[in-house]
Formats: structure tokens, sequence, C-alpha cells
């Protein structure tokens, strides 16, 4: 399970846009060439948008991949420049 700062976080899956029924009779491999053409054309679907972030009643967070890892790159920047800040500050100095 992933967790930011103690807190647990469910990534939500995004889905495929489209996909033929699995019913229909087509030509063998034509499902697997229909289904990655759609793949690149059609955007795929998540029910969270990007940034945005859903707390549930037991605290924890749900949200999308790309949010996920926005969140992520954003705490270790954040992470980096406070360790920066310390590291020019000498004992002493004002």
């Amino acid at each position: 399970m992933n967790s930011i700062l103690g807190t647990p976080v469910f990534v939500t899956p995004d889905r495929p846009a489209y996909r033929l029924p699995s019913d229909l009779q087509l030509p063998q491999g034509f499902r697997e060439e229909f289904h990655a053409w759609a793949d690149g054309f059609f955007k795929p679907r998540n029910p969270l948008d990007d940034g945005v972030i859903v707390r549930d009643m037991k605290g924890a967070m749900h949200m999308n991949p790309r949010t996920f890892d926005q969140m992520k790159r954003s705490l270790v920047k954040a992470r980096m420049d406070d360790m920066a800040m310390w590291s020019t500050r000498t004992v002493g100095s004002r």
C-alpha cells in the first residue's frame, strides 16, 4: 500500500476508454489490434480528475496515478529544499 507522510493512499488506476464487447465475433487478432489503436486514440478514463484528492471516513486519501506522482515529486523537492536551507546555515552566524 502507498502512503504519504504516514497517511494511507489508494491510487485508482486508469481504465481504457473503450473496449469492444467480449461477445462480439471478430477475426483473430482484430480485437487486440483495435484495442491497441483505441488506447492511443482515446484518453484513458479515471473517476478522479488530475489534482483531485478524496479523503474517506478513515482518513485515507484516494487519487489517480498522475496526482500521486505529482505529490511524491513535490514532497521530494520540499525535502531537498529543506536540506539545502539547513546545510547553508552555519552555527553562530547571523
